[in-house]
């Protein structure tokens, strides 16, 4: 039997899990979950209460992972060091999926054009290629996007 899509829910959050692919091999290291809106009120600039993206362990040490909250993508980060970073996933220079960038030191290169922002600030290479950030922390092993 095919492995059907599964859908997870938690009191914050809807978690879509893709099927496995032919083979049963996983996928990318990259890759998109849509937490919906759950018991979230209005959008991401309305929200009042915390959004549960998922175990910590989803995003790999040293990578990111797209996320897709009320409409919007995130990309989080998680340092070799083990802190979370959440910035919008899309370059402001070229649309390049950030998600898939390269981070070390509090940096992040996007892919398409190598240029570097600050994943505290979202500062870019210029006023004009400046990241929106997002409050996200670890809540006993579950990535929390504060509101």
């Amino acid at each position: 039997m095919d492995n059907p899509e599964s859908t997870v829910d938690g009191p914050e959050s809807r978690v879509i899990v893709p099927p496995t692919p032919p083979g049963g091999q996983g996928g990318t290291r990259l890759g998109t979950v849509d937490c919906g809106l759950g018991t979230v009120d209005g959008g991401l600039g309305t929200r009042r209460r915390p959004v549960c993206l998922g175990p910590v362990d989803k995003v790999p040490l040293g990578q990111g992972f797209c996320f897709v909250v009320a409409g919007e993508e995130i990309a989080v980060f998680r340092q070799r060091d083990g802190r979370l970073f959440a910035v919008q996933n899309r370059c402001p220079h070229r649309q390049g999926p950030l998600a898939e960038g390269v981070i070390g030191g509090g940096k992040l290169i996007c892919p398409l054009h190598a240029h570097a922002f600050d994943l505290s600030t979202g500062a870019g290479p210029n006023a004009a290629e400046r990241l929106r950030t997002y409050a996200v922390r670890d809540s006993g092993g579950r990535i929390e996007l504060a509101p």
